[in-house]
C-alpha cells in the first residue's frame, strides 16, 4: 500500500552559498587576483619607463573592472540581489579590457596574437553571466 501523504522536499541551504554559485565566486576571485596582478604590472612599467598611451587606457579599464568585481565579490558573499547585475557588469569590463589586450595589446606590449586564450576567457566569462541570469539557485540565495 502506498502513502498517500508524500514528505515535503526541503529546499535545503537555497538562502546559502553553495553548489556552483561557490565555483563561480571562486572564478570571480580569481579574476580578481588576476586583475590586480596585470594592473600592479602596468602601473610598475608605467612607473620604471616611458609607455605609450595604451598602457595608461589598460591600466584605467583595470582599474574599472578590479574594483567592479571586488564590489560584486562582496554583494554575493553578502548576499545581496543586485550583485548579479554588479557581476555582469564587471564582466564586461573583463570582455572590454580582453578585447583591448587581444587587437591593441600586440602593437603596445610587443606580445603575440594569442586567439585560444581571447576565446577561452570570452567563453568563461560568457558562461558564469548565463548562470548568473538563469539560475533559480543564484535568485534563491541572493535575496537582501
Amino acid at each position: 500500500m502506498k502513502r498517500t501523504t508524500k514528505r515535503k522536499r526541503k529546499t535545503a541551504g537555497t538562502n546559502k552559498l553553495g553548489g556552483w554559485l561557490v565555483v563561480v565566486l571562486i572564478a570571480l576571485i580569481l579574476l580578481e587576483l588576476s586583475a590586480v596582478y596585470l594592473l600592479a604590472q602596468r602601473i610598475g612599467t608605467a612607473l620604471t619607463y616611458s609607455v605609450q598611451w595604451g598602457v595608461y587606457v589598460s591600466m584605467f579599464i583595470l582599474l574599472i573592472y578590479s574594483i567592479l568585481l571586488l564590489y560584486s565579490i562582496y554583494l554575493i558573499l553578502e548576499k545581496k540581489k543586485k550583485a548579479i547585475n554588479l557581476s555582469i557588469a564587471a564582466l564586461f569590463f573583463a570582455v572590454i579590457f580582453d578585447i583591448w589586450y587581444f587587437v591593441i595589446g600586440n602593437y603596445i606590449f610587443n606580445k603575440p596574437l594569442d586567439f585560444l586564450s581571447f576565446l577561452m576567457n570570452f567563453v568563461i566569462v560568457l558562461v558564469i553571466i548565463i548562470y548568473l541570469k538563469r539560475s533559480k539557485r543564484v535568485k534563491k540565495t541572493l535575496t537582501r
